[in-house]
């Protein structure tokens, strides 16, 4: 997945001249679904802030442990995620997890979502 989610970040970052951060990524591979899950989620939250968002900088952060799979990005832009949030969540929940979108007007986006281990 890191290989996939490398590309994805490196291409969406020279496609919209955002900077992207990466904090950090997943040491061991994930299961088949977790990856695609993760995935799909951030490209439709990247395109939605490309369209959207007007964001200078977009971070990323993956991690997992014992008890799961963390994902968290975030971003310093004025726009909103227009993409329909409850069909994100409900990707996680079908797995188990969670996920969560702050959004503070003027000030930016945090998607935080957690899939547990298996």
């Amino acid at each position: 997945m890191n290989d996939a989610l490398g590309r994805l970040l490196s291409e969406w970052s020279a496609a919209t001249g955002t900077t992207v951060e990466t904090w950090a990524l997943p040491r061991h591979d994930l299961a088949p679904e977790a990856a695609e899950t993760i995935m799909a989620t951030l490209r439709q939250v990247l395109a939605d802030i490309s369209l959207y968002g007007g964001a200078e900088r977009v971070s990323v952060a993956i991690t997992s442990d014992v008890r799961g799979v963390h994902v968290t990005l975030s971003t310093q832009s004025a726009g909103a995620i227009r993409h329909d949030t409850e069909r994100l969540r409900a990707r996680f929940t079908r797995l188990g997890g969670a996920m969560s979108m702050n959004h503070v007007n003027g000030e930016g986006i945090t998607l935080s979502a957690t899939l547990p281990a298996h």
